[in-house]
């Protein structure tokens, strides 16, 4: 049965994950991070798409990325091939690095961009849009305010809706958002 066909839109933003087989490590120093990253890097060059953000774990990573009209399939089989070729060289195996395909979520949803930025605060997916005297929560609101005018490019009234406030306190978000991202 054929492997079912990957959605692809120009323009969205993919969250893109890859897991090392059998929940192996796919790093194991940092040197093994810097070279992926200097191949993610590369390919970001290559084909034009934004990163806006990543996280390398032991055994697999995660990627957020604007991807254009370059095929996402192309720039994923560039990027874990090299990686994996240089693994296998350094290791001294010939075994396979990574478990299935990539997986890849299609999100330019608010939502999930506020659940993703709740968890770096240490809040529940939720949290971020409940009112009140939270200073963390505060924080959280402001960067996730500043994320999404600044760096996916939604506009302050479409902000101003999905937090059920005025557009002059999402503009106030978004200038202290700035202060707080650059904390973080």
């Amino acid at each position: 049965m054929p492997r079912k066909a990957r959605i692809t839109v120009t323009g969205a933003i993919h969250h893109i994950m890859s897991r090392g087989i059998e929940g192996r490590p796919i790093f194991r120093d940092v040197q093994d991070r810097r070279i992926f990253f200097a191949n993610l890097e590369s390919q970001l060059g290559k084909t034009g798409y934004l990163l806006y953000a990543w996280c390398l774990m032991e055994n697999h990573y995660h990627l957020l990325i604007r991807v254009n009209e370059y095929p996402l399939g192309s720039f994923m089989r560039v990027l874990n091939s090299r990686y994996a070729q240089y693994f296998r060289k350094k290791s001294g195996t010939r075994r396979y690095l990574f478990q299935d395909r990539y997986k890849s979520i299609v999100t330019q949803d608010q939502h999930y961009i506020a659940a993703k930025i709740s968890r770096q605060f240490g809040l529940a997916a939720g949290e971020i849009m409940k009112r009140g005297k939270s200073n963390l929560r505060s924080e959280a609101r402001k960067a996730c305010a500043y994320t999404l005018n600044r760096l996916y490019d939604i506009p302050v009234i479409q902000i101003a809706k999905f937090f059920n406030i005025s557009s002059p306190a999402v503009s106030t978000m978004v200038a202290e958002g700035e202060r707080v991202v650059n904390k973080i």
